[in-house]
């Protein structure tokens, strides 16, 4: 599962002192025998309010039955429309963090030189302009 961070501007921000809590979160909302959509949206409006230069948030995860990205929880709509976009791209910082379980900062996604069909659209058809992707859980799934 992945936490991707959508915002209008990215200033200098430690992000990785996040990457453990985050992480801890994770497993247990994977272990938790909860209401795990309440769960998730209480987490990422927890992570907007303690970082108020994030505009979106969203969790992506791989659905194991058919190796497909989706979207299990999304603040707003510009965080579930970039993750629509680089799901139809095939390509984007979220699946990248899927895929390398690494986090992936996208600063100024106008200068981004990765990912060129999800970048052009998500800049045409959302407000979405830098990102932060993490890996929420051991395995990248």
């Amino acid at each position: 599962m992945t936490a991707e961070l959508q915002m209008t501007g990215l200033p200098d921000l430690d992000v990785d002192t996040m990457i453990g809590p985050l992480a801890e979160f994770g497993r247990l909302l994977a272990a938790a025998d909860l209401d795990r959509s309440a769960a998730r949206g209480a987490l990422l409006g927890t992570v907007l309010q303690a970082l108020p230069v994030m505009s979106w948030a969203s969790f992506t995860s791989m659905a194991s039955s058919h190796h497909t990205p989706v979207t299990l929880a999304a603040s707003a709509e510009p965080a579930a429309a970039a993750d629509a976009l680089q799901y139809r791209a095939g390509a984007g910082p979220c699946l990248q963090a899927l895929a390398d379980t690494d986090m992936v900062r996208v600063v100024s996604l106008a200068a981004e030189q990765r990912w060129a069909p999800f970048v052009t659209t998500a800049l045409v058809d959302t407000p979405v302009r830098a990102v932060v992707s993490c890996s929420l859980a051991a395995g990248g799934h």
